[in-house]
């Protein structure tokens, strides 16, 4: 069986936590092995469990890069202030692009309201009282207008660019308790070793990961160990909702399509590859009941299936 060497992880954080904790009792955080994570996990990073931060040394991932402008960093610095007065036993944590994003969208309407000269608040639900699922009883703003028009404004804009989230990523190594920046990306440079980097920068060069099993050699992707060999790629046929994946089968050609959503997405992944791979669809019907006992014919190379739906 093929040794499966890099894995890619997009799950929140409790279900990335889980992953870890038992790929590191499966002795699969050790040398050969590497894994990257998306942002969906590393922007909560600091808030996992020592025991996940145990598990996942030398995991390398993306995490949104926040601004460092000065209204983030006074933002930054009266959040800590306040999380410290409220929270004074609790390790304080760092605030992340979510806070930012949240932080943004509260100050932007609340600077929009202010403008609009609004200073009391208006009885939104009369005669609602506590009944808050009351929606018969709510009406429109009067000012609603006013503050649509400051949002859709120029000045308006500008404001709330001051906090918008970059399309810039911080790459991470996870080494001990702590973690090591090595180097950034974004749509426009790619790989860099600075979030800003001059025009002329041509740098593409990561500083030194420290890979599972504290390695410095960088695993092989296992699709450079199949040698030519095609991928089977089983999708179940189960008479379910067809739109993300169905069948077709042309019997005056003998000939078998396959469509829907998830093909179309795997399909455009595919593309985007650096490398062709070889693969066909075929129609794996779902004797076996649920996902778990599908993947597990993967595991048994079962009809030497490689892939278990592209939805998977």
């Amino acid at each position: 069986m093929i040794e499966i060497s890099i894995i890619l992880v997009h799950l929140s954080p409790s279900l990335a936590s889980q992953v870890f904790i038992n790929a590191k009792m499966l002795g699969m955080m050790s040398k050969g092995f590497g894994w990257i994570v998306t942002s969906k996990t590393m922007n909560f990073l600091d808030s996992l469990d020592s025991s996940v931060y145990v598990s996942m040394q030398g995991v390398m991932g993306f995490k949104s890069n926040v601004s460092e402008s000065s209204k983030i960093q006074n933002l930054t610095l009266s959040w800590t202030r306040e999380f410290h007065q409220s929270e004074p036993g609790v390790e304080i944590k760092e605030l992340n692009s979510f806070g930012v994003g949240a932080y943004n969208a509260a100050s932007a309407l609340a600077e929009a309201i202010e403008s609009t000269g609004m200073k009391h608040s208006e009885n939104w639900a009369e005669g609602a009282g506590l009944n808050l699922l009351g929606l018969g009883t709510l009406r429109v703003s009067n000012i609603g207008s006013a503050i649509l028009s400051k949002i859709t404004s120029s000045q308006f804009r500008e404001f709330v660019e001051q906090f918008q989230p970059q399309d810039t990523y911080e790459i991470l190594n996870v080494i001990g308790r702590g973690k090591r920046r090595v180097g950034f990306w974004n749509s426009a440079y790619g790989l860099m070793t600075e979030v800003n980097p001059s025009i002329n920068s041509s740098s593409k060069i990561l500083e030194t990961i420290i890979w599972p099993g504290f390695s410095l050699a960088a695993p092989e992707s296992w699709l450079f160990q199949m040698s030519g060999k095609s991928f089977r790629i089983g999708v179940p046929v189960n008479g379910g909702f067809p739109e993300p994946v169905n069948l077709y089968h042309d019997q005056q050609n003998n000939k078998t399509t396959f469509g829907g959503f998830c093909i179309d997405v795997f399909q455009a992944a595919v593309d985007r590859l650096l490398f062709e791979i070889s693969f066909e669809y075929v129609p794996f019907y779902n004797h076996y009941g649920s996902y778990s006992d599908l993947v597990y014919q993967v595991y048994l190379e079962e009809k030497d299936y490689k892939v278990m739906r592209p939805d998977l």
